[in-house]
């Protein structure tokens, strides 16, 4: 609750110096995931006279956090889509918050005092009025819909995240900050706390609630996944916006339609070496945050044509491409050159920042900048 209080301010400050739909995302999943948790600790410290407004709360944030969180995605990745999916996505919170909700406002005091002693508590239906007995059940869909949710939001949300990942490295040298951050991580992260979650949900809070230090596991897995889903969005300014908005200075096809294979093969082909040509022999490869529209309108030809023939022609994404010449240069700077510094030769090798030069050095040669001066000497 403590980590989603944090991001949820400091996304706050984000938003409002930015005003993007996706940080707005971000910031309604760290609110609703406050609420979740703020539901957690009133129920582990038995504040009985909150519970009525607090379970309520909790049941909507449950259903309404990782569709949240696939809105988010949503908005970072994809440049059109039918906002009539955030309705239908938040829909069961709605439907069941509103319905929890009548219930306990229907329910008189003794009621709803049997229904969490026996049901919220000891996850017994015993001896429960037919209000509370609906309650039961409705508390009791709130898990089932929540198990339903997990599996087809992270496939489809990854899947996105892999399709925006690949643009970004198509049509961009540097990728650091502007691809989905840390999502490996995230991942692995998500995938074990949505395991945690599904497992939790089936035992209830109840089951917890006897043996507290078991709440270690679940409280440890959340509030790490949750401080690197805040960070990573934190860090998140790029999206799919800014590549929209960058690629709309590409030329449109410079090229006459060519009439059959092998025509466009030898175009591509001839093409490739004037990109061979400019990239690394005038060393284009060396302008900071270089981008594939920028050869596309030095070589007056389509983005498209130049894609095929890196991408097609080399077998290489655009970033990797670029990357692993300027890397190579860096090589070449540091053994010419021992005294210069390791921030000197990121940015003379064309980074624009020192991380992406690191990243970018230890994923071609297997190991950080100052580890292969030493081995080198």
């Amino acid at each position: 609750m403590l980590v989603c209080i944090f991001w949820s301010a400091l996304l706050l400050l984000d938003w409002w110096e930015q005003r993007t739909r996706a940080k707005a995302r971000l910031l309604f999943f760290m609110i609703a995931a406050t609420a979740l948790y703020g539901g957690h600790f009133i129920f582990f410290n038995h504040y009985y006279e909150l519970f009525p407004f607090s379970d309520t709360i909790y049941c909507m944030a449950n259903l309404a956090v990782f569709p949240l969180y696939y809105l988010y995605i949503k908005e970072v990745t994809e440049e059109s889509w039918q906002k009539h999916w955030q309705v239908t996505l938040m829909l069961p919170a709605l439907l069941i918050g509103v319905a929890v909700g009548t219930l306990y406002f229907l329910m008189d005091s003794q009621e709803t005092q049997m229904f969490i002693d026996s049901f919220i508590y000891k996850g017994s239906q015993e001896g429960l009025s037919s209000l509370a007995t609906a309650q039961a059940i409705l508390h009791i869909c709130v898990k089932i819909i929540f198990a339903i949710q997990i599996p087809p939001i992270l496939v489809k949300g990854f899947q996105k995240i892999k399709r925006y990942d690949k643009k970004v490295e198509t049509n961009y040298a540097d990728t650091y900050l502007r691809k989905m951050y840390m999502v490996k991580t995230i991942l692995v992260l998500f995938v074990a706390a949505s395991v945690i979650s599904f497992i939790a949900n089936i035992l209830g809070r109840s089951f917890f609630d006897t043996l507290p230090w078991l709440v270690l596991i679940p409280s440890a897995t959340f509030s790490t996944l949750l401080f690197l889903l805040g960070h990573a969005g934190h860090k998140q300014n790029f999206t799919i916006e800014d590549f929209m908005r960058d690629n709309t200075t590409a030329l449109q096809d410079s090229l006459p339609e060519l009439q059959t294979a092998e025509e466009k093969k030898n175009s591509i082909d001839k093409l490739k070496e004037e990109i061979e040509r400019v990239i690394e022999q005038e060393q284009m490869f060396l302008q900071q945050d270089l981008k594939i529209n920028d050869v596309a309108m030095r070589l007056n030809t389509n983005r498209d044509y130049i894609y095929q023939a890196i991408n097609v022609r080399m077998g290489l994404s655009f970033s990797e491409y670029i990357n692993r010449l300027r890397i190579n240069y860096a090589i070449q700077l540091m053994e010419k050159n021992p005294e210069m510094t390791s921030v000197d030769i990121a940015f003379r090798s064309g980074f624009s920042s020192r991380a992406s030069f690191y990243r970018n050095f230890k994923l071609y040669q297997n190991c950080p900048p100052l580890t292969y001066r030493q081995q080198n000497k």
